[in-house]
């Protein structure tokens, strides 16, 4: 929008006076200063992404023919350089956003560039999971002194790959307890980017990596009971959408917390209206002993006091018509788990449950007028009658008479909504 041409045209239609524009010009002016400019930005990091992997595939082309101390040296040119240009940047650029991010990112990755390339230059064995450790570990450091939100990313990039390759990946896997160390000690780096850079794109970035991360690893804590994963995950994402409600003036897209707080709720809720997965857990012979000691017991029982007092807390404090419904699904999740370990009905009172959630979003969508929440709770019957399509007995015609009623709620709800906005509207 430029500013100075409506302004211009509002002095000149006589609807504001010239002292009034002028006072909102000296407005935007005196805010500009403080607005980085992001384009600067981008293109400062992209450049120092291309001109590193230049310079490593300029080496890589003649790699053979150097000497091995020549090699060496060429290894280590990337890391002096990126320590100079954050010298440089600490020194004469303290204030440049730009040059912070840029020589930030360009250290960081040349710290991975140098391990591999010495590791391969003397033959030096080892783990993929361990190279990414002592990468992010090097790294960490940066972040803070740099104040780096891009290479904060990357480290937490590093640190997820690091737990997916010692957990997933890997066989025999392993138990990557050092993922929650590693992930704590990015927290303080997000708490300062919440108290002072509340609307940067690295807080809002940070929104979504984190939560993510999580979502990714939570699941390296299973050993031997992988059904109780389903309670800690439930528990996590309850407790990830309070987080997010917390950031009241976030727009939807920047608060990862509370869209993947929803988003993993349905997928578990889903995952659970199946009969199978039921069938299954009641056919465990489960031993209390082997249960209670077990990593997926005690990570589910954390998991359900934090979120369930954080839910308490927000209901004493806030009113609960202002919280998300997704945040009160938990409780009643574990609520029919554990009727699930004893009866079939649990399958049926899940099934309920999405749908009840489904209508909720529907009535509070078409209350609202709003398109958008109403196609929401829509999607979420619709997505319940295509998993029962694949797993009920019901004749295809009464399955196909069922799909026709959903679809034709859907064009029929559109239509009404939109009607009666266009008469508020004149």
């Amino acid at each position: 929008m430029n500013i100075n041409i409506n302004l211009k045209e509002l002095t000149e239609k006589e609807v504001i006076s010239d002292e009034i524009a002028d006072n909102i010009r000296n407005y935007y002016d005196s805010k500009k200063p403080e607005s980085p400019n992001r384009l600067i930005l981008a293109f400062s990091i992209l450049g120092s992404l291309l001109v590193g992997s230049g310079i490593i595939l300029i080496i890589a082309h003649n790699w053979d023919e150097f000497s091995k101390f020549t090699r060496t040296v060429f290894a280590f040119l990337p890391l002096v350089t990126g320590q100079l240009a954050c010298l440089f940047t600490l020194a004469k650029k303290p204030d440049s956003h730009s040059w912070r991010e840029a020589s930030a990112v360009f250290l960081f990755l040349s710290i991975g560039a140098t391990i591999s390339l010495v590791s391969q230059i003397y033959h030096i064995e080892g783990e993929l999971s361990g190279f990414l450790l002592i990468w992010v570990l090097l790294g960490l450091p940066i972040v803070y002194l740099m104040k780096s939100s891009i290479t904060s990313l990357f480290y937490i990039i590093g640190f997820t790959w690091y737990a997916c390759e010692l957990s997933y990946w890997n066989y025999p896997t392993t138990p990557s307890y050092l993922y929650w160390p590693l992930l704590l000690a990015i927290i303080p780096w997000y708490v300062y980017l919440f108290r002072s850079r509340e609307n940067s794109n690295g807080f809002y970035f940070h929104n979504w990596f984190i939560p993510l991360s999580i979502s990714i690893c939570l699941g390296t804590v299973s050993q031997r009971y992988e059904e109780l994963l389903f309670l800690s995950y439930i528990c996590y994402f309850g407790l990830i959408i309070l987080i997010g409600n917390q950031f009241k003036n976030l727009k939807p897209r920047n608060n990862g917390f509370e869209i993947l707080g929803v988003i993993g709720s349905l997928v578990v809720l889903y995952f659970l209206s199946f009969d199978e997965f039921w069938s299954h857990l009641r056919s465990e012979n489960f031993s209390f002993d082997g249960v209670s000691t077990s990593t997926e017991a005690f990570t589910s029982l954390i998991l359900l006091i934090i979120s369930a007092a954080f839910l308490s807390w927000k209901i004493k404090t806030t009113k609960i018509k202002e919280l998300p419904y997704f945040s009160f699904v938990f409780p009643l999740v574990v609520l029919i788990y554990l009727i699930g370990l004893y009866s079939p009905i649990a399958v049926f009172l899940i099934n309920i449950l999405i749908l009840i959630l489904g209508v909720i979003y529907v009535n509070d969508g078409a209350k609202k007028d709003h398109l958008v929440i109403m196609n929401f709770g829509m999607s979420i019957i619709a997505f319940l009658a295509i998993f029962r399509f694949f797993d009920s007995d019901l004749p295809f015609y009464i399955r196909g008479g069922l799909f026709v009623i959903v679809g034709a709620s859907f064009f029929a709800a559109n239509y009404f909504v939109l009607k009666r906005k266009s008469k508020n509207e004149k």
